[in-house]
């Protein structure tokens, strides 16, 4: 991974026929079984966020068409470009205290299977594929922001919860304490915003 931002990838491709390829970053990826289109992973319950964001390792995944041949100079040409881009596997929530004008120092959100181990299907829809939580996940995520921060993310697992309860501390040892009654989904990549009031 270069400071820019940018990893490069190698490896051998069939460029003689159309299809899709899938690449997969980050040590949270464990195990792939290519013949059933399934991977697993794991999402972080203990996460630090500072200036760079998040630090914890979330997984990553991209996906694209493969075009028919070389694009000329060797490489095999996805949609047109020889680049693959990256999203987020996790579900982001975005938590916003600037209304009040006080840091974030930690939060704790409390929800089933919220972290830990999930099986990812890409078979029907390579762009999206189906996320499902393995069994004994994690049912708490606790973000810590060492510096303390207005803005605070939290990843969290792109699935449908039937309640979460956030528990904010705030600079000088404030609490707060948000709760979500109704369901609510979270997509790969997608954020929810969270206003501290």
């Amino acid at each position: 991974m270069a400071s820019d931002g940018t990893a490069t990838f190698t490896g051998s491709l069939n460029a003689k026929n159309n299809g899709t390829v899938i690449a997969i970053y980050k040590g949270a990826i464990n195990t792939t079984d290519k013949k059933n289109a399934m991977l697993t992973c794991s999402f972080p319950s203990a996460q630090t966020y500072g200036e760079n964001g998040l630090s914890a390792t979330i997984p990553m995944y991209a996906s694209a068409q493969i075009s028919t041949g070389s694009n000329g100079n060797g490489q095999v040409s996805f949609d047109g470009f020889s680049t693959l881009m990256f999203k987020n596997m996790s579900g982001i929530v975005k938590f916003d205290a600037t209304a009040i004008g006080k840091k974030i120092t930690n939060v704790t959100a409390n929800a089933t299977n919220i972290a830990g181990g999930a099986n990812i299907n890409y078979n029907d829809n390579i762009t999206n594929p189906t996320i499902t939580m393995s069994n004994g996940a994690a049912n708490t995520v606790t973000v810590s922001c060492p510096q303390g921060s207005e803005i605070c993310l939290m990843a969290v697992a792109p699935i449908t919860y039937n309640g979460m309860t956030f528990n904010i501390t705030l600079e000088g040892g404030e609490k707060k304490e948000v709760k979500i009654t109704k369901e609510t989904t979270f997509h790969m990549s997608k954020f929810k915003t969270i206003v501290i009031e």
